[in-house]
């Protein structure tokens, strides 16, 4: 049996079995996940369950990912199967108590692509099974609180992480960005030490793509760390802020940003959720009353930009002057 590497990611304490790069070992007194990782194609490994396929509305428009449910001694076994890009295949079965999760994948996948894998699409799925709500986000922290950047992907949520971090703010996630209630506020987990980039902005804030790792092996996108020890925060703060991304035009070349109001913040927040695939029933019911809280509690603004990589550092500067504004203000 492979040696267990305990790790921190998005608040749950992980034990795996195979050595994740993208991830700093911990020591660990607690473990909220067993990840157990199998060599092997999907189709070769048989069980006993008695698998269903779940259908929701999402889920019928893709062909990439199927989810499966099956009975158990223990309550309801989940699983997920990936096709990717490349042909490969991925199987993540989570026991009922959400306590192990197997994953199964096919030893022709790189390593590095199934790092990729866990820390974004399998743990939101983790995540999603275990009630931790989540955004679609990037997130920062200035002077002591966590802001998120919601939207598409490629929206430049992770373009302005960056480049907020290159101008003294501390990186606290990319792609998932997990919110907790604690006490009277919503707080935001760590992530991992990264942020993805595509390539004109990671050669406009490196001075060229040479040398860093792409995210996968089939994507032209690309993990930026300066300095992990400076660049990312460890903890988890307060959520102050929401910024919606996407209102994108040339006439924004100076951004602006504007308050979404009314209902329209629920809308959004639940439009931006990640792992809206998986959503169904009881998981339905706490990620809106979740989302409700955050849209009535958190300020959620939209920001007009020009999506022009020479316009960043003045989309982070008026970024931080409104979020500034807000704390001052409570």
């Amino acid at each position: 049996m492979s040696e267990k590497r305990n790790y921190k990611l998005y608040g749950l304490s992980i034990s795996s079995d195979r050595k994740i790069e993208l991830l700093e070992e911990c020591e660990s007194t607690s473990t909220d996940v067993v990840v157990e990782w199998v060599p092997s194609l999907p189709e070769e490994a048989l069980d006993s369950f008695r698998w269903e396929r779940v259908s929701t509305d999402l889920l019928d428009l893709v062909d990439e990912i199927a989810l499966f449910e099956s009975p158990s001694d223990s309550g309801l076994q989940t699983r997920l199967d990936i096709n990717t890009p490349t042909g490969g295949k991925l199987r993540i079965i989570v026991a009922a108590d959400r306590s192990k999760a197997k994953i199964q994948f096919d030893p022709e996948i790189a390593a590095s692509d199934l790092d990729s894998y866990f820390v974004g699409p399998i743990m939101s799925f983790i995540l999603r099974l275990s009630g931790v709500v989540s955004l679609h986000a990037s997130a920062v922290v200035v002077d002591e609180v966590a802001i998120a950047f919601v939207g598409s992907s490629t929206s430049g949520k992770s373009t302005l992480a960056a480049g907020m971090a290159r101008t003294g703010s501390l990186v606290l996630a990319d792609d998932i960005a997990a919110i907790r209630e604690v006490g009277n506020r919503f707080e935001v987990s760590p992530g991992y030490t990264r942020v993805r980039l595509r390539p004109g902005a990671a050669a406009h804030l490196t001075g060229g793509i040479e040398g860093l790792d792409r995210v996968y092996g089939h994507r032209d996108s690309f993990y930026y760390s300066e300095n992990s020890d400076e660049m990312f925060a460890g903890r988890s703060f307060p959520l102050g802020a929401v910024y919606l991304l996407g209102s994108v035009g040339i006439e924004y070349r100076i951004p602006r940003v504007e308050a979404v109001e009314g209902r329209e913040k629920l809308l959004k927040l639940v439009e931006n959720a990640s792992g809206l695939y998986f959503v169904r029933g009881d998981m339905r019911t706490n990620e809106f009353g979740v989302l409700s809280k955050l849209a009535a509690r958190i300020p959620i603004r939209r920001l007009f930009h020009a999506h022009e990589i020479d316009t960043l550092d003045a989309q982070c500067e008026i970024i931080r002057s409104d979020i500034r504004k807000i704390i001052d203000s409570q």
